[in-house]
């Protein structure tokens, strides 16, 4: 029995100093998973469309049903990310809005009619 809980015991702190070094190995990587699983539990859709040679990704999030669809693009600035929206893009959808959070070289908006919203 002793021997059981020793060996469960080393495991479980080796378990714990991969997982710290994984976190101080990939910070943002670690960040950006816990977003993203809170924007999915508030039914943001994640995606990613092809521009040439890249892939770049996305967030889109629809109004409720029933609602207006109000068109919204949001576009963060150079050094800022898509993430960088979370906080407002379940909270614009509640109120109407079919958001879209993408970079500002992906999508012409002269055609939308979209409203802008920048962030730097």
């Amino acid at each position: 029995m002793k021997f059981f809980l020793k060996t469960a015991s080393v495991v479980l702190v080796l378990c714990l100093i991969c997982a710290g070094l994984f976190f101080y190995q990939h910070p943002l990587e670690v960040a950006d998973e816990a977003i993203r699983f809170h924007l999915w539990r508030q039914h943001v859709r994640g995606a990613y469309v092809q521009a040439g040679a890249y892939q770049i990704h996305y967030f889109e999030a629809l109004p409720p049903a029933g609602s207006p669809d109000r068109p919204l693009v949001l576009i963060h600035g150079l050094g800022s990310r898509g993430e960088d929206w979370s906080p407002l893009i379940p909270r614009l959808a509640a109120q109407g809005f079919h958001l879209r959070s993408r970079p500002p070289w992906l999508w012409p908006l002269r055609q939308t009619g979209c409203r802008l919203l920048h962030r730097t």
